[in-house]
């Protein structure tokens, strides 16, 4: 990964999209099981978790995290979205889950 740096249009992918996403999709499925919305605490520690949680994703997942960000660094979010399906799939599940546990625990 030396001299591959990451393009604007995927660095805000990667590290503004995604964990906006997850936050969005964690705060719903979070909401629809307690049956009210998250305190300020939960929600600035949800929203630390997520956005801690994709900067170290691209640190242990190098080759994951490269062959979607790096090797189609030129291409649009609906292109990735298309090529890369089962990617974003597993991280829109992975944050139900996450939340789903979450909720039923609290």
């Amino acid at each position: 990964m030396k001299g591959k740096k990451l393009s604007y249009k995927s660095r805000l992918i990667a590290f503004f999209f995604m964990p906006c996403w997850a936050i969005i999709i964690g705060l719903l499925t979070q909401s629809l099981i307690n049956r009210s919305w998250l305190s300020l605490d939960e929600f600035l520690i949800y929203v630390l978790f997520c956005f801690g949680f994709y900067f170290l994703y691209s640190h242990f997942y190098k080759k994951e995290f490269s062959d979607v960000f790096h090797t189609s660094r030129a291409t649009s979010l609906a292109e990735k979205l298309s090529v890369h399906r089962g990617y974003f799939i597993f991280h829109t599940i992975i944050w139900i889950v996450v939340a789903t546990i979450m909720g039923l625990t609290n």
